[in-house]
């Protein structure tokens, strides 16, 4: 997440004050705590439980005028993973979640940060339609990059459960063929 202005911090705290998720003297006694164990605010109230990471972020999100999408239990196309290079998406926590009006819809953890976006548009050579996403959302799509690269080795090496079960058999066949004939010929020498 990127770094908040006071004034967004203000807008959040307004934002859970309406929402009722806090009241204006839980709000102190948490600033307090927070100053007290010198621990950041919103960290506080997600380690506690009284935000989620989610809510957060979608919070943020609207504040900042920026779509947001849940990604914690999204499964992302292999075709949609493979519009954004795996090394792109770690560096920069962004994830492709399609093609929209010719740019690359990215989920990215710092959605509201300009430069980034810029950064990022010019580097892959398109357009991009960018959506808010929290980090334990966009880890849970890089983790399918693994999952499919993962599988793809798989597929190259030709291994599966039954192939992987069949050569072990043979290997054990084999070994068990050398044996018998290390046998033989020492019981021959005797």
């Amino acid at each position: 997440m990127s770094v908040l202005s006071a004034d967004t911090l203000k807008q959040i705290e307004h934002r859970l004050i309406s929402q009722k998720v806090l009241t204006p003297d839980k709000l102190k006694t948490l600033h307090a705590q927070a100053n007290q164990e010198n621990t950041p605010f919103l960290s506080l109230l997600i380690s506690q439980k009284i935000i989620s990471n989610e809510t957060l972020t979608k919070t943020i999100a609207g504040i900042n005028n920026v779509p947001y999408v849940n990604l914690s239990t999204v499964k992302v196309d292999d075709s949609v993973l493979a519009l954004l290079p795996h090394e792109i998406a770690e560096r920069y926590m962004a994830v492709p979640l399609g093609e929209m009006e010719h740019s690359l819809v990215v989920a990215m953890l710092d959605a509201d940060n300009v430069q980034a976006v810029d950064f990022l548009s010019n580097k892959i050579g398109r357009s991009l339609k960018v959506y808010a996403a929290s980090e334990d959302g966009i880890k849970n799509v890089i983790k399918q990059y693994k999952n499919k690269l993962n599988q793809d080795v798989a597929t190259d090496l030709d291994f599966d459960d039954q192939s992987v079960a069949e050569r072990s058999e043979e290997h054990t066949s084999e070994l068990q063929s050398h044996l018998n004939l290390v046998c033989r010929l020492l019981l021959e020498k005797k």
